[in-house]
């Protein structure tokens, strides 16, 4: 057995000698800084930084919103997230534990477990409407863009491409003409589109 052996064995004794006195159980460890910063990334992005973001900064005045954005999360957002990630990382301990050296403030542990559990509802449903629009974009007629699927009731009104594209202009624009279903032309039945009772009634 080599120095460096014994070495690595002391170091894990004393380890293991230090989580039993602290009556926590040992964590595993990352194996690289690497790691760490893809799992922060995990973390800290979601589904939500693609698909709505672009869509905030749209309705909310295009790049002019990305000035103030930028500058809060500069005074708010990095420092806050600069806070909970090295003091995690310092204390070693969960969300609730971590706050042992500040009863005072454990609430917020618990404010963040609850906050991670609401988000992970949510975020499941959402991943499932993104997989099944995913999966029904394979299929050659898309379920959306016709009036006779099962769950259709009358007012629905879809979009028929009155143009094929041999017959289309120079400009290459295409006239749509406007179809009703069943009761679609009486002011008493609600008008929505293919894809709105898609939308309401099958999903």
């Amino acid at each position: 057995m080599g120095i460096n052996d014994l070495e690595d064995r002391s170091k894990h004794e004393d380890s293991s000698d230090t989580d039993s006195s602290s009556g926590h159980k040992p964590r595993v460890q990352f194996s690289g800084s690497c790691s760490f910063l893809v799992s922060l990334l995990g973390y800290s992005m979601g589904t939500s930084d693609f698909w709505r973001f672009p869509y905030l900064v749209f309705r909310n005045g295009g790049g002019a919103f990305l000035i103030p954005f930028a500058l809060f999360m500069m005074i708010s957002g990095m420092p806050m997230l600069f806070f909970e990630v090295t003091t995690s990382q310092f204390s070693g301990c969960g969300p609730i534990s971590m706050w042992n050296m500040a009863p005072f403030f454990k609430g917020i542990g618990f404010t963040l477990l609850i906050i991670n559990l609401m988000n992970n509802v949510y975020y499941n449903v959402l991943r499932a409407w993104i997989l099944e629009y995913f999966v029904n974009t394979f299929k050659a007629s898309l379920p959306w863009q016709h009036c006779n699927n099962e769950w259709n009731k009358p007012g629905c009104v879809e979009f028929e491409k009155s143009s094929s594209l041999a017959e289309l202009p120079p400009t290459g624009n295409a006239t749509y003409t406007l179809i009703t279903s069943g009761n679609a032309t009486d002011i008493s039945t609600t008008q929505m589109t293919a894809a709105e009772q898609y939308w309401q009634l099958d999903i």
